[in-house]
């Protein structure tokens, strides 16, 4: 297992992670903008997917891949209440200025709680990355060679674990 691989995997996830959050955070000021946030949102989690459910799979034994195991679970769930959320239709006015201040989705208290859950998730997955490369970066090469011994696809990159 090589360790540079593993921590441009890992900061390859922290990425993608932070594309989500940012995607989440701005369907606070508009949630009109629902549609580019479901594509852009969905591609940054299938990237991140991509990572966890296979480069990061000989990481599970560290300790701090439970908080990221937890956290992306739990990002998962919101994700999808904040998506179905948003399939409320917007008002149909003509006066479409009017309409983006009258949006029920604007002022939904349930989205933004939503939102807001979901941001503070992510800071604590991000935060489990971290502490993941700390790990990563103090473990003695013995250890990463005996973590796991297969191939595995991070981002359309393949590297092979020894």
């Amino acid at each position: 297992m090589n360790r540079q691989s593993i921590l441009k995997g890992l900061r390859a996830a922290r990425s993608s992670q932070l594309q989500w959050f940012a995607f989440t955070r701005s369907l606070g000021d508009n949630p009109a903008s629902s549609d580019k946030y479901s594509k852009s949102a969905l591609e940054a989690q299938k990237r991140f997917d991509e990572w966890f459910y296979g480069a990061a799979k000989p990481l599970a034994k560290l300790g701090a891949f439970e908080l990221i195991a937890v956290n992306h679970q739990a990002l998962t769930e919101l994700q999808d209440q904040i998506l179905d959320t948003l399939s409320q239709p917007a008002p149909a006015e003509a006066d479409r200025f009017l309409s983006w201040f009258r949006d029920p989705r604007r002022h939904n208290p349930q989205l933004q709680a939503l939102i807001g859950k979901a941001q503070r998730r992510s800071q604590r997955l991000l935060d489990g990355l971290e502490m993941l490369e700390k790990e990563v970066q103090a473990l003695p090469e013995e250890t990463l060679k005996k973590l796991a011994s297969r191939n595995f696809v991070d981002n359309n990159v393949r590297f092979l674990i020894n």
